[in-house]
């Protein structure tokens, strides 16, 4: 095996078909460990936010208004289950994740999924790109989001000195996001199966589990939310609401419930 010159802080060899293998020694992984755990975390709570940002574009669920008939099977349906003893999909308390996964870990996961939905929620009043509204939330907290939908609008309608004029250093932080958004390329929102590896491997051993049972309890909370606003009763939301946690909302709204709300033969 042939030794190569490299950095001081690197070990460089080569092996078998001429592949190089190169590591880093343990006083550089001293030395980056800071810096290498807070880029690890934004990347994992950015991973957090694109999924809460996700959920918000979630069609199955921006449906408010529900006929009544629909309403009374939900409600009804659910009554006639409980009573059978069928047990709906498990999904784990907030409390119990933290109690196995840390209350660390969950609390900061919570933040960065309620984060990245407030984001999305913004840039679709706005009528902004999601990466465009993220360096956004902070002016529109402190100036409100109808002050910043008039700077935008302004903006659009080629009106950028009257904006300026008008809010002053808000309206130059949009001009300049609106001139570095359009030497960007792609705006979807998206975690590649690298960076979903990434997000997994960062909480170790059990970090496939955690982020399947957060994202179970994440999609369980919606629904009920969801289906209160619908005007389904409390204790069926409660009861209907794990049949959306482990699958798309699409899937459920097709069909599980569908089955379960055919009206029965008695």
């Amino acid at each position: 095996m042939t030794k190569i010159n490299a950095h001081h802080l690197w070990n460089a060899e080569t092996g078998k078909d001429n592949n190089i293998t190169i590591t880093r020694s343990v006083a550089e992984r001293e030395d980056l460990e800071d810096a290498e755990s807070e880029f690890a975390q934004s990347a994992v709570d950015s991973a957090w936010g694109f999924f809460g940002a996700k959920l918000v574009d979630n069609s199955g669920f921006d449906r408010i208004e529900m006929p009544v008939a629909i309403q009374n099977r939900f409600n009804e349906v659910a009554k006639q289950l409980q009573v059978s003893k069928e047990t709906p999909p498990r999904v784990y308390s907030w409390q119990e994740l933290g109690k196995v996964f840390g209350e660390s870990n969950i609390k900061d996961i919570k933040f960065a999924v309620a984060h990245g939905m407030k984001v999305r929620q913004a840039s679709k009043f706005l009528n902004l790109p999601f990466v465009l509204t993220a360096d956004l939330i902070e002016d529109i907290e402190v100036i409100g989001k109808v002050a910043v939908r008039d700077i935008v609008s302004r903006i659009k309608a080629g009106k950028v000195k009257e904006a300026l004029d008008e809010y002053g250093a808000p309206a130059t932080k949009v001009v300049n996001l609106f001139k570095e958004a359009h030497k960007l390329q792609n705006h979807k929102i998206a975690v590649d199966e690298a960076a979903k590896k990434y997000w997994e491997d960062y909480y170790g051993e059990y970090g496939a589990q955690l982020v399947k049972e957060v994202k179970k309890r994440v999609r369980a909370d919606l629904a009920y939310e969801w289906l209160r606003k619908c005007g389904i009763d409390e204790v069926a939301s409660k009861y209907w609401q794990n049949y959306f946690s482990d699958s798309d909302y699409g899937k459920a709204l097709t069909e599980v419930l569908p089955k379960k709300l055919t009206p029965s033969k008695g």
